[in-house]
């Protein structure tokens, strides 16, 4: 992988902040509504986003390697998530947290915001291959956020636990899945379909950041920076499960790869904004949630630059 200069990494960072200022004032000093968030974020998630997803998988040339690298992302990914949720738990346990509380807590420890964050940058910073390999994180991450997750928020709203099935339905876990077939199947796409996909595709980082930075706008710094316990969250989240897992990435592995590269950045990602959207469905302190996203989000913005830096000089 190739050496990124200080410079470089902040400048990559810096580039996402800037996308999020349009949406912090608009949001800010209201020019858009709460409506219009809506129906953009409904965009991002159900067009906008797939579009990116099935546009890394056709951009790609196929080769071993790449295969070889996808199927070891998804056993690194898997694991990560496990033990990721087994440190959560602990540490609830340890700090002896009521049940709504401690469901915020192992969820957003556990679960990174691999989507509206994670992969826009990977693509902006490292490319469509390394996109590629991105997606196989995020549909591990789907799979444990619609089964596990989603029982964490069930079991502190009510006894029951179950999974529901039409959780997976998500236009953005549908994508991975069409875009893995068409990647391993070689199926060919006309550029009739492709470049109106590479289009939205393209629209993406833009309308992820400008959500970003409107959910900013829609929060009081002041309160934001007084939540003490948001703090512990992110001290999880951004720097002890990105730290062990590269240190076991570094110490087990013959060669760092841009797999390698990959995980590390998108477990460095802050907490997943729907931690908040669960908090609110099952009764939970959304507000407290709301605010875990939002600082995590603020301060990725400060550790990012550090894990792409060291991870580009291995």
């Amino acid at each position: 992988m190739e050496s990124l200069s200080l410079f470089s990494c902040i400048s990559s960072v810096l580039i996402f902040i800037l996308l999020a200022v349009p949406g912090y004032v608009s949001r800010r000093y209201k020019f858009v509504s709460t409506t219009q968030i809506d129906g953009f974020a409904f965009i991002l998630v159900n067009i906008l986003w797939p579009a990116m997803i099935i546009d890394s998988m056709t951009s790609v040339t196929i080769s071993k390697d790449l295969i070889q690298m996808g199927i070891y992302t998804a056993v690194i990914s898997t694991i990560v998530y496990t033990m990721s949720l087994i440190i959560a738990l602990a540490y609830v346990k340890i700090r002896k947290l009521p049940n709504a509380l401690g469901a915020i807590f192992i969820f957003a420890i556990a679960f990174n915001n691999t989507g509206f964050i994670g992969m826009p940058f990977i693509k902006e910073v490292l490319g469509n291959e390394a996109l590629f390999i991105a997606s196989i994180i995020e549909l591990v991450n789907d799979i444990f956020i619609f089964s596990i997750g989603l029982m964490l928020f069930q079991s502190s709203f009510s006894n029951k636990r179950k999974i529901n099935m039409r959780s997976f339905l998500s236009p953005g876990f549908i994508s991975v899945i069409v875009g893995l077939l068409i990647f391993s199947l070689h199926i060919h796409i006309p550029s009739l379909i492709t470049k109106p996909i590479g289009y939205l595709s393209n629209a993406t980082t833009a309308m992820a950041m400008f959500l970003v930075g409107a959910q900013l706008g829609e929060t009081s710094l002041k309160e934001l920076y007084k939540e003490r316990k948001a703090y512990e969250i992110n001290f999880f989240r951004l720097f002890i499960i990105p730290l062990l897992l590269f240190v076991f990435l570094f110490f087990t592995s013959k060669q760092w790869t841009l797999a390698n590269s990959v995980l590390v950045l998108m477990f460095a990602t802050p907490v997943a904004t729907c931690t908040a959207i669960f908090a609110r469905q099952y009764k939970c302190d959304y507000h407290f949630a709301t605010k875990c996203v939002m600082l995590s989000t603020f301060y990725s913005a400060i550790t990012l630059p550090i894990w792409l830096l060291l991870t580009s000089r291995i």
